[in-house]
């Protein structure tokens, strides 16, 4: 046997493997390592209130002269519709009490006079028609439902009475009765809006 040399390099020795436990590999990935999120406090940034568009600042609307009369504006206009419901269902409640509780004979002998069978009937149709109805309409209260009744009452009005008299009201033409007409239309197809007890009922038709 070969002498062995003693200046020859010995051999390192062998590199322990890397330590592949589960228990350890378990521990690393174990939840309760892990940050409960739902623990974690992120104070909420606070939202900034909702106010009203100006008129004439949004993209696309028509720009005003004066910008400043912006916010005037947009502090009445929830207002002027209301207002405008209010006067043509308070004005019909008028005429219809000077018919119920006025001259209804009167009023009997007007629908007599244009051909009307039985004027008394109609004339406590009519009253009860723009009392009732008008009452409605100023509260906005069955909007729609009494809206309908009311427009048909107008045009019936223009065509069997105030046509014969031509446009100008001051000579008893159709202007007054159109102008009623189409107000009233306006609110049989837009409802009480926000104003109104059917919005507060929560209900419309």
């Amino acid at each position: 046997m070969a002498d062995e040399n003693p200046f020859a390099p010995k051999p390192s020795p062998p590199k322990a493997a890397a330590s592949t436990s589960p228990a350890k590999s378990d521990a690393a990935q174990s939840p309760a390592s892990k940050p409960d999120a739902s623990k974690l406090y992120v104070p909420a940034s606070p939202q900034p209130k909702p106010t009203a568009p100006i008129i004439g600042s949004s993209p696309g609307s028509t720009r005003l002269l004066i910008p400043a009369f912006g916010r005037l504006y947009a502090l009445f206009a929830p207002i002027t519709e209301p207002l405008i419901r209010l006067m043509a269902g308070g004005s019909l409640a008028f005429h219809g009490s000077q018919i119920l509780f006025g001259n209804i004979e009167g009023a009997a002998r007007f629908f007599e006079s244009l051909d009307f069978q039985n004027g008394l009937l109609w004339a406590w149709v009519v009253g009860v028609l723009e009392f009732v109805c008008g009452i409605c309409l100023a509260l906005g209260l069955f909007t729609r439902l009494a809206a309908g009744p009311i427009l048909v009452f107008l045009i019936t009005s223009i065509a069997t009475y105030h046509y014969e008299f031509g446009y100008s009201w001051e000579a008893r033409g159709i202007e007054y009765p159109l102008f009623w007409a189409i107000v009233v239309f306006h609110f049989l197809v837009r409802g009480g809006g926000k104003w109104s007890l059917d919005h507060l009922i929560g209900r419309e038709i």
